[in-house]
């Protein structure tokens, strides 16, 4: 890990949400009636569980250490891309303005899915996911040229024609 702290210019993070589901399923096999009942094996259960069976305490504390690993790793030009939804999204931004600075957000990507939202009993449809972006530091720019991301200091840019302007609140 040492080897990588402060050289890595993005972060892309797409976490578990806390959504409390168990992603075991029940399917049935080729033309058969046969079902079989696919549980997760203890490697899918620890890397990709969505529950806390020590409560919502324990996923925050998770997500704060990774986060702080993620930020450690971060070059000084580097940004971190965090996808959430709804049932996090608020804690984990409160969490990565401890970690980066609420002055180093840069905003929050609203992901509209592509599915239509079903009806659902309880309240709106559920149809988008959030990017939560943060810069490693204030003078981190971004540039887009059609579709290609690069991270960098807005001080060491010469090409003015696509030189972004610094990061500002």
């Amino acid at each position: 890990m040492e080897k990588f702290a402060g050289r890595i210019d993005l972060i892309y993070i797409d976490p578990p949400f806390a959504t409390g589901s168990d992603f075991s399923f029940t399917t049935v096999i080729g033309d058969s009636d046969e079902e079989i009942v696919k549980e997760q094996s203890l490697i899918e259960e620890k890397a990709y569980r969505d529950t806390w069976g020590r409560g919502f305490d324990s996923y925050l504390s998770m997500m704060h250490e990774r986060l702080a690993v993620a930020t450690a790793l971060l070059a000084p030009t580097g940004v971190l891309f965090l996808h959430c939804d709804w049932h996090v999204g608020h804690y984990l931004k409160a969490l990565l303005d401890i970690l980066l600075g609420s002055e180093n957000f840069i905003n929050e990507v609203v992901w509209q899915k592509i599915r239509s939202s079903k009806g659902q009993s309880r309240g709106f449809g559920n149809v988008h996911d959030t990017i939560l972006v943060y810069a490693k530091s204030a003078t981190t720019s971004l540039k887009c040229d059609f579709g290609k991301l690069t991270t960098g200091s807005h001080e060491d840019s010469t090409d003015q024609r696509r030189q972004a302007a610094p990061l500002e609140g």
